[in-house]
């Protein structure tokens, strides 16, 4: 398994596109503090944050998910609070659930946990064509974990 940093470059330029998602180096350290108290460990340093989706509407990465070079963390009102090594990750499966009648996309890891990321939902255009962001998040973590992708 290559470097989660390495794979992080190598996705940025799609991942950069996303409306939602902060690589590092460039995530605002406002962002990175909240993510921590909110839903990390307190020993992560903001600088060890590699990818973040902010899943808020007013940006405050009070809900979402990042990734440092160990270990995956979320928390959404929806989905709960939840963490987990990368290298303990085997399967993704990019789905989209409901909740109170709404549509909810995320990803499953493991068959176990759902990840709620609404706005990585939004269909992301380039000089190559589009795809869903959140494929390209699914296709970013088998590459860069080893993981199958479960469709």
């Amino acid at each position: 398994m290559l470097e989660v940093r390495l794979w992080v470059s190598r996705f940025r330029e799609i991942l950069g596109i996303c409306k939602d998602v902060s690589l590092h180096p460039d995530i605002d350290r406002k962002k990175s503090m909240n993510a921590i108290r909110k839903y990390g460990d307190p020993g992560i340093h903001p600088d060890d944050i590699l990818l973040l989706i902010d899943n808020t509407i007013l940006g405050s990465s009070s809900q979402g998910m990042f990734i440092t070079e160990e270990r995956l963390f979320a928390y959404s009102k929806i989905s709960g609070k939840f963490s987990i090594e990368l290298g303990e990750i085997v399967t993704i499966r990019p789905e989209v659930r409901k909740a109170l009648a709404i549509p909810i996309v995320g990803i499953a890891i493991n068959e176990e946990y759902f990840v709620s990321l609404p706005g990585m939902g939004e269909l992301l255009e380039d000089e190559t064509g589009s795809q869903y962001a959140i494929l390209t998040l699914a296709a970013f973590f088998i590459e860069a974990l080893q993981c199958e992708l479960l469709l």
